[in-house]
């Protein structure tokens, strides 16, 4: 309990949560979803419609709790302000799901004067609200902190099979929950999310030929972790867009035996609209491909194999223990582009002070270079392959 204490301390209640019966916040919960909301109002009855009917199946306590916020200022215009302000008059009013009445919270974000900061965007709303979470949390019931979204619906089996997964998985510090985007609004939209998902697909696939260990979906929306692991990895990352790609990232980092899971017995809904909520991410993508006329995938959206067969040359080095032995003959059994990405990284001025600050023991110094050859480090030698050989890797 210290380190929840410490982590509290360090990140205190920002804001008080509001609910329709003054008892939801009197209580211990076990499990916690929380939903940014941004100029969502046309999506958010039928998304707790659906977190409803799954709390339903479920005999646990549970509370949602939505962050009504409002982006970045530059999003955030008149129409999308007045959007929120309806959210939270539909919310005061008590006029939610009755399945939901003693079971929702909400934090207001929105109004004048309670703002987020600026520059935190989606990142900064799913940190405040699960940072929030954790002073309802029953510490004795293992609790989970489930991230969900405002336009994204679960099934009914969600919360069971959410809680299933962890009690059969006792090591496990977090996993994502499979997702299919649903149905587009046009033949073009839908035609845009299936090959945005297939994408998404073939990058993780790629990665686990590879024998990466950041090879899971980085999907907001699917984001389930043990309110634990959730404080070791420092939190939710306050950042505009990414914020799950880099919180997954840390939560991998916590323990080389305990890889980030997948929950495949229910399925999350995503919406596939497009969207200019973050700057990248699904509802970027959607736009940029219905743009694009679709007209270059998949030469574009897919990366080329050739570069990930480099990539599992590196990693299959580095597992084999040859980064105990030395950093020249290390450096000699690499494909070129993996060597000269190295060098821009300074890795041989940079493994030297990282070793000897690592216990000599082979599956600590392994993981002490993938702690450092992260997923984003990963994502980034993907894109120096990219731009360094086009005309051989290119999209």
């Amino acid at each position: 309990m210290r380190s929840i204490q410490k982590y509290l301390t360090k990140n205190p209640l920002q804001y008080k949560p509001e609910c329709c019966e003054t008892k939801v916040l009197m209580q211990k919960y076990s499990l916690i979803a929380v939903m940014p909301v941004f100029a969502e109002f046309a999506y958010l009855p039928d998304t707790l419609d659906a977190l409803g009917a799954a709390l339903l199946q479920s005999d646990e306590n549970i509370l949602i709790l939505l962050v009504v916020n409002n982006a970045e200022p530059e999003l955030c215009d008149s129409a999308k302000f007045a959007d929120n302000q309806k959210t939270l008059t539909w919310l005061r009013q008590g006029v939610v799901p009755e399945t939901l009445y003693q079971s929702l919270a909400w934090i207001d974000a929105s109004s004048a004067g309670k703002e987020l900061k600026k520059g935190g965007g989606v990142g900064l709303a799913r940190k405040t609200g699960m940072d929030a979470a954790l002073n309802y949390f029953d510490w004795d019931k293992s609790p989970l902190l489930s991230a969900v979204d405002g336009d994204s619906l679960v099934e009914n089996n969600y919360f069971c099979e959410v809680r299933r997964y962890f009690s059969s998985h006792s090591a496990k510090f977090a996993a994502v929950v499979d997702f299919r985007h649903r149905q587009g609004s046009t033949p073009e939209e839908e035609e845009a999310i299936r090959l945005y998902e297939t994408y998404m697909d073939d990058y993780v696939e790629k990665l686990r030929t590879s024998q990466s260990p950041y090879a899971y979906h980085a999907m907001g929306s699917a984001i389930v972790c043990r309110a634990e692991a959730y404080i070791k990895a420092g939190g939710m990352r306050p950042k505009r867009a990414g914020e799950d790609f880099y919180f997954l990232q840390a939560l991998r980092k916590l323990d080389a035996t305990k890889p980030i899971g997948a929950i495949t017995e229910t399925t999350i809904h995503p919406s596939a609209r497009a969207s200019d909520r973050v700057p990248f991410g699904t509802g970027a993508r959607i736009t940029e491909l219905l743009s694009d006329k679709i007209s270059k995938f998949p030469g574009r959206y897919l990366y080329n194999s050739n570069i990930f067969a480099n990539l599992a040359v590196l990693l299959k080095n580095v597992n084999n223990g040859s980064l105990e032995r030395s950093v020249d003959e290390f450096y000699s059994n690499l494909p070129e582009s993996v060597a000269a990405f190295l060098d821009i990284c300074e890795f041989r001025k940079t493994w030297p002070d990282i070793l000897n600050n690592t216990p000599k023991q082979s599956e600590k110094i392994i993981w002490a270079f993938h702690t450092w050859f992260d997923a984003f480090r990963t994502l980034k030698f993907i894109h120096f392959c990219e731009l360094r050989n086009s005309d051989k890797y290119g999209r």
